[in-house]
């Protein structure tokens, strides 16, 4: 049998098993050793995996002896269903052998054993092998499978975060990665023997990637094209040195180096050696004669110019001179602003340019520009600020034209004097690098490394002065540049030139170009052969010759294996192999050529995940160096294979970044140890190398983690742009987003996802349809490929996507654009989209508002475009885009959503005859009760005043009332009255105290109508009773009571209609309450602006159940209350958050957030200091960690620290003489103490012999030997393995190979782990470290840092005793290593002697150095922080074994003189001790039964991990019984007798009164003007009503604004008033007053200039004229204190609370909201008072910014 299958089978043959656990389905019956069942989340994963065919076929191949033994992969077949059969991969195990395994798929069907041997057979024939015999084929019947929908739905992410590891179990294999099957196998293998195999050891077979081939046979050597006649190539310094070499050179002068042609293919410039030596000439002696300017060598100047030869001329003009060129792409010289300029701005005052050189024609394009910009106003229209830098022009242009007009003019012998020969080391230019990854830095290139890495392209090309190099990149990118233009130069050869955007416009002129010159060099990027692809598909009938080249670089951004395949097929006909293709890598710090894979007979290389090999790397190369470095350690990967950064050292290298030393340093000065005289670049690009060839990864920065797993954006993309031909190629980022800025987008992502979520960012083909399939595409096949989950997929407009000047994707700008809502989505014109979604909002005020919950509402937003299935309760109009909304059948969308399009589904159907039946009688009561009421206001008004009633009239007062919008009812009257015969304060009067009788009224009658139709008994008169009744209360509440808000009024009028209202409420503008009878409101309780109070809502029929809020309990503003929530007393439910269903918030509880509502303290319990001082996410990993090991010491009972021990008593004495320690309490000079000393294993529980951490815990008594003053636990080893109590936590949840690899990673925690073992024969033999720090307080005021250490007395023992050496990378998951099984010592025991010593450090200033110091992983240098020798322990006698275990030793004791160092954040070094000290007390507490503080009970409850106190005592937590009932009896909101009789009677009438007095008085004069101007001139009134409604709007706009100075003022930052004070009575009067002006006119202006203008007017800060936009009425709640930068936008809805009563003693706050430039707060977003949002910050939709809090740019 051959030696390769027979070990294969041997593998699996040879392993022993002990008795271990074992898992079962539930069929099998008893009588395993141990079994564990399936929990839950198993059955849930594991019944998502289906079984599947899965063949290995075995075969003997002749013809594959050049193959490396390896994996190789077979793309073609992975990616296309339809090739179900093919193998999808080949290994090779052993070099000596012709045995080859493959991998296939079969499906038990039409695809069989036999039908996968035949494909085997015919692959291996398509490689250029024989398949001589089939010696196995094995089928695995039920091989594991996932589909791709739950691959989408995050399967892998729950398995490796879930249950990877839990409970010591381990999934490996086919679930987890098909192209990790042979890893997989070896590591099962690797856990069964280790874990459960007894005996034999298998030989190490290596996991090696290796390398496919793109095509089978080598390609033939590079054609060597030879040298011109009569030229030989010279060795010189410098560019310029070959451009007057060549241009005096008899056999070259005359050649021509440049001809330019353009889209026709057509010459239009030339230039020969000598012409542009003499070019060269005159422009650099121009410029050193130049006065206006001066310019002097090493004087920067811009290259300003358009594709042309003309920029090629001031180029070799500036280098002559010694002049700096910076070459920038050329902006369009008739837009105004835009990147390209903004980028020419920077780069000016980067390099401190003094002159622009350029073109005449460019100039004078640039001028024009200019002035066309300021006759169209372009400066209003947009927001770029950039400026064209204020430097003199330049035209070389000119210069050259006026000098082959008089050449005599020129005296070369005077220019050559001037000139001198450029060093090496001397600056050539800056190039600005393209700032794909972040902001442009200029690369200073020298003269030597310019002209070193030119000469190692030519050495690299095979290029000569034969070579044709065809170039359309552009001239101010280094690849075009140096690549397309030095190259040929130096090599004396000659280039043939057009434009980029000629390329762009018809890529074939690239290969057509090629035929025509005879081309033999050239080179693009990925997209560049792309688009040639596409073109050469659809223009199947062209023919060309490509013979001639020799060498075609791809390269500058991922080369692609499917582009390089596909172009080679394509041009293979044409003559092209793929020996000439050359793909390579490079960046601007190294000039721009850093390698290529060409010139060795090679095929091209692609690795196991499909990237391309870009060069080879020769380690004795001497132009440069290639390593692979690690990324955190900075050292070199010896590994072949191992991925990390690329470091490169050659002399081609930029000397620095310009005017940045910092960032310089850092990029291009470092070293490695193993080449000491050697300086690397850093790169910033992710690769490898395997078997000396070059594979490039991706950059640093676009590597995303997701999951624990490394993600490219490239490979990303590759998928995205190959998922639908709807997406344009090249034009699409995949970019990782932090969770909280997707959060409050309304995006979330997966649990296990590390806080970050992949975001697909993608052009959409021109006049394609762009639909949901798309996107759904795009997730499926990312899911299927990558195994992560999509986020969110943005589709783009065409040609919108930020691209760098050299065409790469700049994806950190297309996250700004993400995060800033500014990418160019396919949308509406905004002004049209403006208007459109007003008068929406106009006829959804008239006439939606009351079809709310019924299916005309439905209707409504049909006729709208939206697409609304059978069954659908929508009980909102808050719906912003009806075109865009999809309802499925029986959907329900509950009050008060807001809906931008989504799709929503239930189950539920209904009669739709019964239900319009019902809709439309709810609609007509409401029509009718409002008619009703405002009848009897007219007939009581006639019958008081004794005027005659008309039909006119009456008719008018039945319509008004059924409407009640005040514009309709003015329009009502000016067509059936037409006649104002009043004064203008008579009308307004009356207009104000009509509206106040018919708002009592409409109220009475609500009342009456409620309590009557209560009494309807049969199910289906209920039915239409309840759902008449919600109508009529909403539209009372719309039509009026809303009015009375913040008054006594308001609360007796909820008494009227059923509710339960307590004294001296403060109950602000809420929302409409369907069903007051179900709400119960205790004393002093205060309701925010804008609550929902929802007793009842429609899911699956109406649901409804009572809502209790007891006394002093403040509602902050925008929250909402669910059916069935309690609130106890003095509970604070915070602005935004939510009240679930069912609920009881308990009592003194502070709550904030939605899902899951959070307990943020309670108001009644004293809180621990401690978790007063953490941060959130601080609080939740010691919550999470305190209760999982809380749930441990209630089971076990067992010391959260050391397990076991010996202890003795003695006296601990202090020298007399400390002179290194100032004074201190405890540790001071002579003084002595009690102590007791127990000493420990640190996890050994029953064998003192195992190699473990030992401990020496010692506490220090009071003189009497009754108090302990301190109490600190020491143990062996100088450094603890976790430096934050977060790393902590991992290390205790995590198993042992997440600790191996987190160790390989940071070596001095495995360092520590091994430091803390000790093999001893005595405790006393051993030192004692404390690890983490103390803060020690001397009495003069000082205060120092100090670790402790305990040492034997003999002083011969030492630090190294007992130490043990490492066996592996960390011990077992014990952490202890077992006993020899020789070792028969007994128990240990315990001896007297010790010395005490102090490591004392002064506590630094700063915060960072602070860390440093505490860092418990780190042992501080002994050399700088000495121990001092403090004193001495003596133990005079043992402690009996009894009173030893019940020794409670509390390591995190605390005492003013030595104390614990605080913490606020799980990041900090001090939190190790800070939050574990917090966590012992509890489990201590625990452990004894002791009572537990119900601080400490509450928070631990509030966490993931749930853990049962039922049983667990608690104490008496509350600050003090009489505090607790002084503060459930006492009213907070109390009011004073006239008080409350001013918010009853008083306010009321102002609130009503003032607002339709003060609007009634605006109409009166445009109204009668336009009844008499109609009168007069027979103009129909449709015509000028809308005319008269706009007038009096803005009328009434600016009456509001004169109100808000005249009843407010102005208030100041900080002020506090008292919620009674009159001044807060005037403060809900004015927004009555704003209220009516809005629903008269204004909210329907927000978004426009004028409600700007209007904000303005009421004191708010708007920057002026810079794009401010505001979409809500609720950023003028307190405008003063709002302010808004350039720029700042506010959403829908948003509200900007200048003011906030958080229930301390009745006193509202106020304080100014701040959003900064480019600000952004979302729809529905609330600002707290003194929130700043700040430039560029983004406050997401439904966010909240609590008091104070800074929202930052994430950016």
């Amino acid at each position: 049998m051959p030696k390769g299958f027979y070990y294969f089978r041997e593998l699996f043959s040879s392993i022993a098993f002990k008795n271990g656990k074992t898992y079962r389905s539930l069929s099998l019956t008893d009588g395993e050793n141990e079994v564990v069942e399936l929990n839950d989340l198993e059955r849930e994963l594991f019944s998502k995996v289906q079984t599947i065919d899965y063949y290995t076929t075995v075969v003997k191949i002749e013809g594959f002896e050049h193959m490396p033994k390896g994996f190789y992969y077979f793309g073609e077949y992975m990616e296309d269903p339809t090739t179900i059969g093919h193998p999808v991969a080949m290994q090779r195990f052993f070099a000596d052998t012709n045995i080859f395994l493959f991998w296939s798929y079969g499906n038990s069907a039409d695809i069989k054993g036999s039908d996968v041997a035949k494909y085997v057979t015919d692959v291996v024939i398509s490689m250029g092998g024989t398949a001589q015999n089939v010696l196995l084929q094995w089928r695995f019947k039920y091989f594991p499978h996932v589909s791709s929908e739950d691959m989408k739905n995050g399967f892998y992410e729950k398995v490796e975060a879930q249950l990877q590891g839990f409970q010591n179990t381990y999934y490996v294999g086919g679930l987890l990665a098909f192209e990790l099957t042979e890893r997989n196998a070896l590591y099962s293998i690797s856990a069964v023997c280790k874990h459960f195999g007894i005996g034999s050891e298998l030989p190490p077979i290596p996991y090696v990637k290796r390398l496919f081939p793109l095509s089978i046979r080598n390609p033939s050597p590079p054609r060597d094209i030879g040298e011109l006649e009569g030229v030989e190539f010279p060795n010189l310094p410098s560019l310029d040195g070959y451009l007057q070499y060549w241009g005096t050179h008899k056999a070259t002068a005359k050649k021509v180096i440049y001809t330019w042609i353009n889209e026709e293919g057509k010459i239009m410039n030339r230039r020969t050696y000598q012409e542009l030596h003499d070019n060269a000439s005159h422009i650099a002696y121009k410029l050193l004669t130049s006065t206006k300017p001066i310019i002097k060598p090493g004087d920067r100047v811009l290259l300003i110019h358009l594709p042309g030869l003309e920029f090629v001329d001031a180029f070799f003009g500036c280098i002559r001179a010694g002049v700096i060129p910076v070459s920038v792409l050329p902006p369009d010289p008739m837009q105004r602003g835009g990147q390209a300029l903004l980028k020419v701005e920077n780069v000016s005052k980067v390099c401190n340019a003094v002159a622009i050189l350029s073109t005449s024609s460019y100039h004078a394009a640039v001028r024009a520009g200019y002035v066309k910009n300021i006759v169209t106003l372009a400066k209003s229209a947009q927001k770029c600020s950039a400026q064209w830098p204020d430097l003199p022009w330049i035209h070389t242009d000119s210069w050259i034209k006026n000098y082959r007009r008089s050449p005599d003019s020129y005296n070369s012998e005077n220019a050559e004097s001037m000139m001198t020969k450029p060093q090496p080391s001397e600056l050539c230019f800056l190039q600005f690098t393209s700032g794909s990854t972040g902001d442009a830095k200029g690369v200073m290139i020298t003269h030597g490394g310019l002209i070193h890495n030119v000469k190692m392209m030519k050495k690299r090309y095979r290029s000569t002065s034969k070579t044709v190099l065809i170039s359309w990149l552009p001239q101010y990118h280094d690849m075009g540049l140096i690549g397309g233009l030095f190259t040929a130069l130096v090599s004396g050869g000659t280039s043939i030139l057009f434009s980029p955007m000629t390329f762009i416009r018809n890529p074939l002129l690239w290969l057509q170009t090629i035929n025509d010159y005879h081309g033999t060099h050239s080179a693009g990027p990925n997209f560049a052969f792309e688009l040639v692809i596409r073109r050469l598909e659809a223009e199947k009938n062209k023919i060309y010759d490509l013979s001639s080249m020799i060498f075609i670089m791809i390269a500058a951004e991922p080369v692609r294996q499917k582009t390089i395949k596909r172009f080679i097929e394509l041009t293979k006909p044409f003559g092209f192999s793929e020996g000439v293709l050359a793909p390579g890598y490079g960046l601007a710090e190294n000039c721009v050529f850093v390698s290529c894979a060409f010139g060795e007979c090679k095929p091209i290389f692609i690795d196991w995940q499909g990237r391309v090999c870009c060069g080879y790397v020769d380690p004795d190369d001497t132009d440069i160096v290639i390593k692979i470095v690690d990324v955190d350690s900075l050292t070199e990967h010896q590994e072949d294979g191992a991925e990390g950064e690329i470091w490169i050292s050659s002399p081609s290298s930029g000397v620095g970044y310009w005017n940045n030393k910092e960032i310089s340093q850092k990029t291009f000065c470092n070293q490695l140890k193993n080449y000491p005289n050697k300086k690397f670049t850093r790169t910033g690009d992710l690769g490898r190398i395997i078997g000396g060839k070059l594979f490039i990864t991706g950059r640093i920065k676009d590597l995303i983690i997701v999951a624990g797993r490394n993600i490219y954006s490239a490979d990303v993309e590759k998928t995205v742009e190959g998922s639908s031909d709807v997406l344009r190629p090249g034009c699409c980022a995949v970019v990782g987003i932090p969770e909280e800025v997707l959060t409050q987008k309304g995006i979330s992502i997966p649990d296990s996802s590390d806080q970050v979520g992949l975001v697909v960012i993608a052009e959409v083909r021109e006049g394609k349809a762009v639909s949901e399939e798309i996107t759904n595409n795009i997730k499926t096949r990312v899911a299927e490929e990558h195994g992560v989950t999509i986020a969110s997929v943005k589709l783009i407009k065409p040609r919108t996507i930020s691209k760098t000047t050299s065409g790469k994707i700049r994806r950190f700008e297309c996250m700004k654009q993400f995060v800033d809502n500014t990418l160019s989505l396919a949308n509406m014109d905004f002004v049209k989209w403006w208007a459109l979604n007003k008068a929406q909002s106009l006829a959804a005020k008239m006439l939606a508002v009351h079809l709310k919950g019924t299916i005309f509402l439905n209707y409504w937003f049909k006729m709208q475009g939206a697409r609304i299935g059978s069954s659908v309760v929508i009980d909102t109009i808050d719906i912003t885009d009806p075109s865009l909304l999809a309802v499925a059948d029986g959907a329900v969308i509950a009050e008060g959503v807001l809906i931008l399009g989504h799709e929503v589904r239930n189950e539920e159907e209904a009669s739709i005859a019964d239900m319009a039946f019902e809709h439309l009688v709810s609609i007509y009561a409401v029509a009718f009760l409002g008619a009703l009421s405002s009848a009897t206001v007219f007939m009581l008004y006639s019958h008081f005043s004794g005027t005659t009633t008309s039909l006119q009239h009456f008719s008018f007062a039945c319509i008004a009332g059924a409407f009640h919008w005040l514009p309709a009812v003015i329009a009502a009257y000016a067509v059936i009255v037409r006649e104002m015969t009043m004064s203008p304060v008579s009308s307004a009067l009356l207009l104000a105290f009509a509206y106040l009788r018919y708002g009592i009224i409409v109220s009475l009658l609500t009342g009456i109508t409620k309590k009557a139709l209560a009494t309807k008994s049969g199910a289906k008169d209920k039915d239409i009773a309840s759902l008449i009744q919600r109508r009529i209360t909403i539209a009372a509440h719309l039509r009026f009571a809303k009015m009375l808000s913040g008054t006594e009024a308001f609360c007796m009028y909820l008494r009227l209609l059923g509710a339960k209202i307590g004294r001296h409420c403060s109950i602000r503008a809420i929302n409409p309450v369907a069903n007051p009878e179900l709400i119960s409101i205790g004393d002093g309780v205060h309701l925010g602006d804008f609550c929902n109070i929802v007793p009842g809502f429609y899911s699956k029929g109406f649901t409804s159940a009572a809502i209790k809020v007891q006394d002093n309990t403040v509602v902050g503003s925008g929250s909402l209350l669910l059916p069935g929530s309690v609130l106890q007393e003095n509970v604070i439910l915070g602005a935004l958050s939510v009240a679930p269903q069912d609920s009881v918030l308990q009592q003194g509880g502070v709550y904030v957030g939605a899902q899951p509502l959070t307990l943020v303290k309670n108001t009644l319990i004293e809180e621990d200091e401690r978790i007063e001082e953490m941060d959130p996410m601080y609080k939740k990993i010691v919550g999470n960690l305190a209760a999982n090991l809380a749930i441990t010491t209630m089971n076990v009972k067992s010391r959260y620290f050391h397990r076991i021990g010996v202890s003795g008593r003695g006296v601990l004495r202090m020298y007399q003489d400390i002179p290194s320690l100032p004074k201190h309490k405890i540790f001071g000079a002579g003084k002595s103490f009690p102590v007791i000393v127990r000493h420990s294993n640190s996890l050994s529980a029953d064998d003192d012999a195992r190699l473990d951490a030992r401990g020496a815990a010692v506490r220090i008594l009071s003189d009497d030997g009754e108090v302990p003053l301190l109490d600190r636990t020491l143990k062996s080893g100088k450094a603890f393995y976790a430096r934050t109590i977060a790393d902590f936590a991992t290390w205790l949840v995590c198993g042992l190979p997440a600790r191996e690899e987190q160790v390989k990673q940071a070596p001095h925690i495995r360092d520590a782990v091994w430091g803390s073992l000790r093999n001893t024969e005595s405790y006393t033999v051993l030192h004692y470290y404390s690890n983490i720090c103390r803060l020690l307080r001397f009495e003069d005021g000082k205060e120092m840092y100090a670790k402790f250490k305990l040492r034997p007395a003999d002083k011969d023992v030492s630090e190294d005793s007992g130490q043990v050496v490492p066996l592996g990378i960390l011990p077992p998951e014990t952490g202890a290593i077992p006993r020899d099984a020789d070792d028969t010592r007994p128990l240990l025991f315990l001896a007297y002697d010790f010395r005490r010593k102090l490591q004392l450090r002064d506590v630094p200033a700063d915060s960072a150095a602070r860390d440093v110091a505490l860092d418990c992983t780190r042992p501080w240098d002994e050399a700088e922080f000495p121990y001092i020798e403090v004193g001495e322990i003596s133990l005079a006698s043992n402690v009996p074994t009894e009173e030893t275990e019940k020794l409670e030793f509390n390591p995190f004791l605390r005492c003013p003189e030595v104390d614990v160092i605080p913490a606020t954040s799980c990041t900090q070094s001090a939190s190790i001790d800070h939050g574990r000290s917090l966590v012992y007390e509890i489990c201590q507490r625990l452990r004894n039964g002791e009572p537990l503080p119900a601080s400490w009970r509450a928070f631990l409850e509030q966490w993931d991990t749930k853990i049962d106190l039922s049983g667990c005592p608690v104490m008496a937590a509350t600050r003090s019984s009489s505090n607790v009932r002084h503060a459930t009896t006492k009213v907070t909101l109390a009011r004073t007798w006239y008080q409350a009789l001013w918010a009853t009677l008083c306010q009321p009438l102002l609130q009503t009164l003032v607002p339709y007095f003060a609007i009634g008085l605006v109409i009166f004069l445009p109204l009668r003007g336009l009844l008499a101007a109609s009168t007069a001139t027979g103009t129909p009134l449709y015509w000028s009503l809308p005319v008269f409604w706009v007038a009096s709007g803005v009328a009434a706009m600016a009456t509001c604004a004169a109100a808000k100075w005249a009843l407010v003022g102005c208030r100041a930052d900080g002020d506090t008033v008292h919620i009674w004070a009159p001044a807060v009575f005037l403060d809900t009067v004015w927004l009555a007053v704003r209220t009516a002006t809005a629903e008269y006119f204004a909210e329907l202006t927000p978004g426009s200039v004028l409600f700007a203008a209007w904000m303005r007017a009421m004191g708010t800060s708007v920057a002026a004229g810079d794009g401010v936009y505001v979409d809500s009425m609720g950023a003028l709640l307190n405008p003063e204190m709002v302010r808004l930068e350039r720029g700042a936008s506010v959403g829908r809805d948003a509200l900007l609370f200048g003011h906030v009563y958080e229930g301390e003693g009745g006193e509202v706050k106020f304080g100014a909201v701040h959003v900064g430039e480019d600000g952004f707060v979302g729809s529905r977003a609330v600002a707290m008072p003194g929130v700043r949002v700040d430039d560029g910050g983004c406050l997401g939709a439904l966010g909240l910014a609590m008091k104070e809090e800074i929202v930052r740019n994430r950016m």
